[in-house]
């Protein structure tokens, strides 16, 4: 009877509805957001709201196809699929350059004509199957640096060629299968690591103006950062070892520090600099370490000692790479964001007049086409990366609140699609799922409210974009017809 199951019949049907309320959601805000005086109906193709009905009509058909195929296909193209892909993003590049140019500043888009599409948007689907495939094969542990660099190597790759395309906010969603790896296996202290680079690189900027102690060349933020390498470290000896003794040597190691940069400085009249005073002590206690490491035969000691020198590199060097590194736009976007210049008419222009629409919403909102910051124009792309502040305006508190708990619902059941597969692919593919929305909505929502820096990152199946839309259905609706395998051996 398996050749008669109907696939359809057995959808996961809380995951249907919520996918189709988002995707009715967008489409109703994206008609208040950019329509025009001309415009007559929410289903003229020249406008936001009916370009936007055609691609939803599309991703319905595209996900009745999926349907049809049979489960196991997925993993076994999953490969096959990857490496075309990648060598589409390759060549974004330069057709986007051929095409008439970028696109806002990037090289992402391809066009036929009045038609673009984004190739980044629909990579993540076919680089999680990849993953999925990866991580699901039988004899596949994630253990040894072989097989990190595996999984790490399928999504740095598209990292890199978006990033090359200047598309750094879609480039960095890919981040988001660290949630995956966790989940199958991957120590909790990898994302807290990168929880902690993330710390330390925030206070090394925001505060790389104000002086310690009005020392010049002291920022409070790398002195602060340097303090924090040391005491980690400590805990870590402590956690993992329990020794004493090499907690109280280094300690005593600091206090020494302390003492020799108050001599070189206040009694011989030296002008040193203490930052370079702490980095010694940490790259001192790390080479301590790796002595320990071979004296003991404890590997974890030369991990440690890993952890604290290239920390103290690292930070050191944030301030070379934000300057260096990154565009102007981006660097203006992240200061904004930290607070560190004010620039209501600049870069800080979208937040402030996306605060401004969520605030004037209130509790009910002013209505359906009712917001004055919508209807006005005031925050500029507020049909595609701001549609939150559209929803916040016009529906309040109490309607933005609705579409939060949507998403909430969303990834819910996605969390419980995944943790009741049976084949290892499908959970891995669940959890790269819902790594990319979860990604997507935090960044989104933080940046509409002015608690992350401007990346351009859409909310799924409510912002304005083709490619966007297709790409998540692309998503969901393959992780629905994997669901239904559970069903099959029912019939």
């Amino acid at each position: 009877m398996a050749s008669e199951f109907n696939a359809i019949k057995h959808i996961d049907k809380p995951l249907l509805i919520i996918y189709l309320l988002l995707v009715i959601v967008g489409w109703f805000n994206i008609y208040s957001a950019s329509v025009t005086e001309s415009q007559t109906s929410f289903y003229e193709l020249s406008s936001n709201s009916g370009k936007q009905l055609l691609w939803i009509s599309v991703s319905l058909v595209v996900a009745l196809i999926i349907f049809t195929i049979k489960n196991n296909v997925f993993s076994q193209l999953a490969y096959v699929s990857y490496w075309p892909m990648m060598v589409l993003l390759a060549i974004t590049l330069p057709l986007a350059m051929l095409g008439g140019g970028d696109t806002k500043g990037s090289y992402s888009w391809i066009s036929f004509g009045s038609f673009k599409i984004q190739p980044a948007e629909f990579a993540k689907y076919f680089v999680t199957l990849a993953i999925a495939k990866c991580m699901s094969e039988y004899t596949f542990q994630l253990k040894g640096l072989k097989n990190y660099l595996r999984v790490v190597f399928l999504f740095l790759l598209p990292m890199g060629l978006i990033i090359m395309e200047k598309e750094t906010g879609t480039a960095l969603v890919y981040l988001s299968f660290i949630l995956l790896m966790y989940r199958e296996g991957m120590p909790g202290l990898v994302p807290l690591l990168a929880f902690l680079a993330v710390v330390l690189s925030v206070l090394v900027l925001r505060f790389s103006s104000v002086m310690f102690c009005a020392m010049e060349g002291a920022p409070v933020g790398l002195v602060v950062a340097l303090l924090i390498v040391f005491i980690v470290e400590l805990l870590f000896i402590l956690h993992y070892y329990y020794n004493w003794w090499s907690v109280l040597y280094i300690v005593s190691a600091f206090v020494l520090t302390i003492i020799a940069f108050v001599v070189f400085r206040v009694v011989l009249g030296f002008d040193v600099n203490l930052t370079y005073f702490l980095a010694g002590l940490n790259i001192a206690s790390g080479i301590y370490l790796v002595v320990m490491s071979f004296l003991r035969w404890r590997v974890g000691y030369l991990w440690i000692a890993v952890f604290v020198i290239v920390s103290t590199v690292a930070t050191f060097s944030v301030g070379y790479a934000f300057d260096n590194v990154l565009e102007p736009h981006q660097q203006n976007r992240i200061m904004v964001a930290l607070g560190m210049i004010d620039d209501p008419h600049g870069v800080g222009y979208n937040t402030i007049q996306s605060k401004i629409a969520i605030g004037s919403g209130g509790l009910l909102g002013k209505g359906f086409m009712n917001g004055t910051q919508t209807r006005l124009k005031y925050v500029p792309e507020q049909h595609t990366d701001f549609i939150f502040c559209t929803v916040a305006e016009e529906w309040g508190f109490v309607g933005a609140l609705v579409l939060i708990g949507l998403y909430f619902g969303l990834m819910y059941r996605i969390l419980v699609i995944a943790e009741r597969q049976e084949y290892k692919f499908s959970r891995c593919y669940a959890y790269g799922v819902l790594g990319i929305i979860l990604f997507h909505f935090i960044i989104n929502v933080g940046m509409v409210i002015g608690l992350m820096p401007v990346i351009g990152i859409p909310l799924p199946l409510v912002s304005y974009g083709g490619s966007g839309m297709l790409g998540f259905t692309l998503l969901l609706a393959t992780l629905l017809k994997l669901d239904t395998q559970r069903e099959e051996r029912l019939f």
